[in-house]
């Protein structure tokens, strides 16, 4: 029996021989050879695939039925850009096509300012997951917390939200409202949290000194600027007295790749690797290292959670592989473990949009290389630093931390220390969430006078072992 094909089919096997043709012919053909390298890897990785004619007519076969057979009638343009989102989305969370909006708002995102709630999210095995709130920003006041996983925006399930579309979901006009609901560990049953958007302004960084010798700074986010801002706070701090440092990059989800190296510059010796930066055709890659002797030479003390990313990965990785830097956890916590690279390859051919209805710039937002810690360790692939001291922090203490704005708040400067335990070493859709998370553990209260920072309670006691050794 043979089978049923479309008049229009014949339509589409003409474009696809046409195409294949194209392909082909820009191939072989002598102006080939002045093509920059870029385009000769894309030429040169279709021709290599012997099934390429076969899936092309495969693809197109497709096309031809539902543009004519589907019950409601879809344009081209929108069911060729359902195929890319759709084939972007599925190699990983992060590469995206950027329409001309998308692309002004990633740009806008790296300058300081920006609207919306102030949290960043990746997808985490499909899910919409929040790397970290920022300090100071609506979602930070609201309580939001690393790895709190959305279900819901505004009752729409996230299940089949692209990234970039629950990112645009969440922003909007400053002063209107956004309604999330999170799935959070620990808890039985999603929580609703209705936040009103603002212009997001992010502190860069900030730093005192806790006493006559340790200084500690947070870096928020690693946008523009910021290794200049925290070369001239270094040099307040020296001039106060500065002895040791800790650096906080708890929630930092991090930011410009260029910062991270600048920043972690400021720490190493000369010569000394920062981070390498390999492609799937490199073994080694592409490598930075310090530039210049460091600012600063003496103990540090880096602290991080569930919540530090990318560029904080860094620069945390760098120090401890480097045994300048001893990193501080929290027990049984890695760091979050986003370690790709992602390129923004702008796009010759207009896209139209929204706004753009004629057509205009967009972009390629692709993973393209992963980033390698000076010993070797794959950030993406060892799923996030692992601290060289940890300690016990239950998720009801991350909360009352948070909400009663005691992080970077130590015990031991403000009273006499005290001793602590410290280890070294859709409904169902939202109900699948919650079962993976697991059962609520059961927590005890928490007295508002007993809350501080344990983790920089222990930053504070590695840093002055260091200067005791140091001073001998």
């Amino acid at each position: 029996m043979q089978s049923k094909k479309h008049p229009m089919l014949k339509l589409f096997s003409f474009f696809s021989i046409i195409s294949l043709l194209l392909i082909f012919y820009a191939a072989t053909n002598e102006p080939l050879q002045q093509m920059d390298r870029n385009e000769k890897k894309i030429h040169e990785a279709l021709s290599e695939e012997d099934s390429l004619k076969q899936n092309i007519e495969l693809y197109m076969e497709v096309l031809g039925w539902v543009k004519h057979s589907y019950e409601e009638d879809i344009d081209f343009e929108r069911l060729i850009k359902y195929s890319i989102n759709g084939m972007l989305r599925n190699i990983d969370p992060h590469s995206v096509l950027l329409t001309p909006e998308l692309r002004q708002e990633l740009e806008e995102s790296t300058t300081g300012e920006f609207g919306g709630l102030g949290m960043h999210v990746t997808m985490e095995e499909g899910v919409l997951t929040v790397i970290s709130p920022i300090d100071g920003t609506p979602a930070y006041e609201a309580g939001i917390l690393p790895w709190d996983r959305i279900v819901t925006i505004n009752g729409e399930t996230t299940e089949d939200m692209t990234l970039f579309e629950a990112v645009n979901k969440l922003k909007g006009t400053p002063g209107t409202e956004v309604t999330i609901e999170i799935v959070r560990r620990g808890e039985d049953a999603p929580l609703e949290k209705t936040i009103e958007r603002d212009i997001i302004k992010v502190e860069r960084l900030y730093g005192r000194m806790l006493d006559s010798e340790i200084a500690y700074v947070r870096i928020v986010e690693f946008s523009e600027n910021v290794a200049s801002d925290l070369e001239n706070k270094l040099q307040e701090l020296k001039e106060e007295g500065m002895e040791a440092l800790i650096v906080d990059v708890r929630n930092n989800s991090g930011g410009l790749l260029t910062e991270a190296i600048k920043v972690t510059d400021l720490f190493l010796e000369s010569g000394q690797e920062i981070v390498s930066v390999r492609s799937r055709d490199q073994e080694e890659g592409e490598s930075y290292t310090s530039t210049k002797d460091p600012l600063f030479d003496g103990p540090m003390t880096v602290l991080i959670n569930r919540g530090t990313a990318s560029a904080s990965e860094i620069l945390a990785g760098a120090l401890q592989d480097h045994r300048r830097a001893s990193v501080v956890g929290i027990t049984d916590q890695t760091s979050f473990g986003k370690g790709s690279v992602q390129s923004v390859i702008p796009l010759e051919t207009p896209v139209s949009s929204e706004y753009y209805p004629e057509g205009g710039e967009a972009a390629l937002k692709l993973t393209v290389a992963k980033y390698y810690t000076p010993e070797g360790r794959s950030i993406e692939d060892i799923g996030g630093l692992e601290p060289d001291f940890s300690v016990p922090l239950t998720w009801d203490e991350e909360i009352e931390l948070r909400m009663h704005g005691r992080l970077g708040e130590p015990s031991l400067i403000e009273k006499e220390y005290r001793e602590e335990e410290i280890d070294d070493d859709s409904e169902d859709f939202t109900r699948r969430i919650q079962e993976e998370l697991g059962a609520p553990a059961e927590e005890e209260e928490i007295e508002t006078d007993e809350i501080y920072d344990k983790q920089l309670d222990k930053a504070i006691e590695v840093s002055r072992i260091k200067l005791f050794y140091e001073q001998r």
